[in-house]
Order: structure tokens, then C-alpha cells, then sequence
């Protein structure tokens, strides 16, 4: 029976925004790539108490990746200034 959720894919669109791709997630979760995959394309849906987790996950991966960037180019920069 096909789902008739129509709210947008919230789940990999903050997958792709924490830069990971599905097997990536499915290792990191322990979460079947085929579900994940079922996901990405509407054909399922996790339940909502599920989505929740895993956006509030996924949310903190994102702002761990941005922490990262961000620290990587103040290192950068850095490294820059120092040959000045």
C-alpha cells in the first residue's frame, strides 16, 4: 500500500545538507540502504517519531560538518598569514 504522506523529503534533505550519502547513513545508523533509499524517493516513510530522531541527528552532523569547514579555512587562513 502506498503512502499518502506529502509533506516534502525533510530526512534527505538534511542528509544531503550534513554531506552524507546514503550508505554513508545507513552505516552511521545501522538503517538498511534499500529503507533509506525507499525514503529518498517517497516509496516509504519512517514513522514520525523515527524522523524526528534522525533530523535532530542529522541537524547536529550538519552543524558538526559547517564547525569543521569553518575551522578548516580559519586554519587556512592561518597558514596564509604566516608567510606574511
Amino acid at each position: 500500500m502506498k503512502s499518502t504522506r506529502t509533506t516534502e523529503n525533510k530526512i534527505k534533505s538534511a542528509r544531503l545538507a550534513a554531506g552524507m550519502t546514503q550508505a554513508e547513513m545507513s552505516e552511521k545508523y545501522g538503517i538498511p540502504i534499500d529503507t533509506i533509499k525507499a525514503w529518498d524517493c517517497g516509496r516509504s516513510y519512517p514513522q514520525e517519531w523515527a524522523e524526528t530522531l534522525l533530523l535532530e541527528k542529522l541537524q547536529e552532523e550538519n552543524i558538526m560538518e559547517f564547525q569543521l569547514l569553518a575551522k578548516g579555512i580559519a586554519l587556512a587562513g592561518c597558514a596564509i598569514g604566516a608567510g606574511a
